[in-house]
C-alpha cells in the first residue's frame, strides 16, 4: 500500500514517518502487512533511500514495525494494541551537502542523540527553496532543536523564523553573520597553524597560501588565513604577500601559474581546503613540477577527494564525528535548560591526516 505525493516538494523523513504512522494506527496497514521495500516506498514517495530508511527507523524505535533481514519490514503485533504510542522525539537538522563534509558529521550527532533519547530527522538547505520547505515543517510540527549548517547571509531569514517560533538553533561549521547563535565546529585557526608546523617540522621555510575570498565564508575564512599568519610568524618565517593567494574559482589559475613558476616560489602550500589543495596540485603539474618533490602540497579537511586523489593528500583532518557529537549535545543541553542565555562557542581540535603530497625538504 503506497500513498503517492500529489504535489509539492517530497517529504522529509520526519514526514514520511508521519504519514506512515497514521497510515498504520488507521489501520490502512494490517498487523503483519509488508509496507514494502525500501526501494518500493522511495518510488511511492519520490524520496531517497536513506530518507526512507530514516523514517523507518522512527517507526521501528516506536515498535509499530518490525524489520527482518532478507525479507521486508511489517506492520507489529503491537501497532494496534491500546498501548499508549509516543511519537519518538525528534531533532531536526538542516545541512547542504553530504559526501563532502556533512555525513559524518550527521553520524556523530544520531549517535549522541539516540543515546540521549532523540532521533534526528535531516533536510537539505542546499536552496532557500530547500530550507524554507523545511523550516515549515519544524515550525508547523513543533520539532524540539534543529542543527543548522547555514549558507551564510542566505539563511539569516530561516534561522530567524526559527528563533522566533521558539526553536533553539545551534549553528554547526558556519556562521550567519549579524546572528550570535550557539556554534560548534572545527578550531579552523588551529588548523592552519598545525599545517605550518608540520610543513615546518619538514624542513619547509618557504610556505604559502592558497584559497578564495568570499566574504560571507565565515568564519573559515578568516580564521584559516589568521592561524596561517600567526604560526608563521611564531615560526620565524618570512612569508611575501605575493605567497598568500585568494582568488574566486574562476580567476585562481593565472596568479598561482604566476606564483609557482617564480624561482623565489614557495617549498610548500597551505591550502584553504582539499579542492585548492586539488587546484594546487593541477597547477603545478602543468609547470612541470612534481608534487611533492617539488612542491609540498597540504589541504583542510580531509575529505574523500583528498584520500582517492591520485596523489593522496595530506590534510586537516577536522574529526567530524566529533563536531556532530559536540554539536547535539549543545542543542540538547540547551533543549533541556532554556533559560540558560549564555551563548556557546564550541570548537574541536582537529589533527593531520599525513599522505603522499607532503615530503621533506
Amino acid at each position: 500500500m503506497s500513498e503517492r505525493r500529489k504535489s509539492g516538494m517530497a517529504p522529509t523523513s520526519f514526514e514520511l514517518a508521519s504519514r506512515l504512522r497514521e497510515m498504520i494506527r488507521q489501520k490502512k496497514y494490517v498487523v503483519g502487512e509488508s509496507l514494502g521495500n525500501e526501494r518500493d516506498l522511495a518510488a511511492g514517495y519520490h524520496v531517497s533511500r536513506t530518507t526512507v530508511r530514516r523514517a523507518l527507523q522512527v517507526l521501528e524505535r516506536e515498535r509499530l514495525i518490525v524489520r527482518q533481514q532478507g525479507r521486508g519490514t511489517f506492520v507489529s503485533d503491537l501497532a494496534h494494541s491500546d498501548r499508549p504510542v509516543r511519537p519518538s522525539v525528534l531533532l531536526g537538522a538542516l545541512v547542504f551537502e553530504h559526501q563532502y563534509f556533512f555525513d559524518a558529521v550527521l553520524q556523530g550527532a544520531c549517535g549522541l542523540a539516540e543515546h540521549r533519547g532523540y532521533l534526528v530527522t535531516t533536510g537539505s538547505n542546499a536552496t532557500e527553496a530547500e530550507e524554507t520547505a523545511h523550516v515549515n515543517v519544524f515550525i508547523r510540527d513543533r520539532i524540539p532543536g534543529v542543527l543548522m549548517a547555514p549558507r551564510g547571509v542566505a539563511s539569516r531569514d530561516n534561522y530567524r523564523r526559527l528563533i522566533d517560533a521558539g526553536i533553539p538553533v545551534v549553528l554547526v561549521e558556519a556562521l550567519i553573520p549579524d546572528c550570535p547563535e550557539d556554534y560548534v565546529g572545527v578550531d579552523n585557526a588551529e588548523g592552519t597553524r598545525k599545517a605550518v608546523r608540520f610543513l615546518a617540522g619538514l624542513g619547509h621555510r618557504r610556505i604559502g597560501y592558497v584559497g578564495h575570498n568570499e566574504d560571507g565564508d565565515l568564519p573559515c575564512r578568516s580564521e584559516r588565513l589568521r592561524g596561517f599568519r600567526e604560526e608563521c610568524r611564531s615560526a620565524s618565517l618570512t612569508v611575501p604577500e605575493k605567497w598568500i593567494i585568494e582568488a574566486n574559482q574562476t580567476a585562481f589559475a593565472a596568479p598561482l601559474a604566476k606564483l609557482l613558476s617564480t624561482k623565489d616560489r614557495p617549498s610548500a602550500i597551505v591550502a584553504y581546503n582539499d579542492n585548492w589543495a586539488i587546484r594546487t596540485i593541477g597547477a603545478a603539474r602543468n609547470l612541470g613540477l612534481k608534487v611533492p618533490r617539488d612542491l609540498s602540497v597540504i589541504g583542510f579537511d580531509d575529505c574523500v577527494l583528498a584520500s582517492g586523489y591520485d596523489i593522496p593528500i595530506t590534510s586537516v583532518n577536522p574529526h567530524y564525528r566529533e563536531i556532530g557529537t559536540a554539536a547535539v549535545k549543545v542543542l540538547i543541553d540547551k533543549i533541556d535548560d532554556p533559560k540558560q542565555n549564555v551563548k556557546i562557542i564550541s570548537l574541536v581540535t582537529p589533527s593531520i591526516s599525513v599522505r603522499e603530497s607532503t615530503c621533506t625538504v
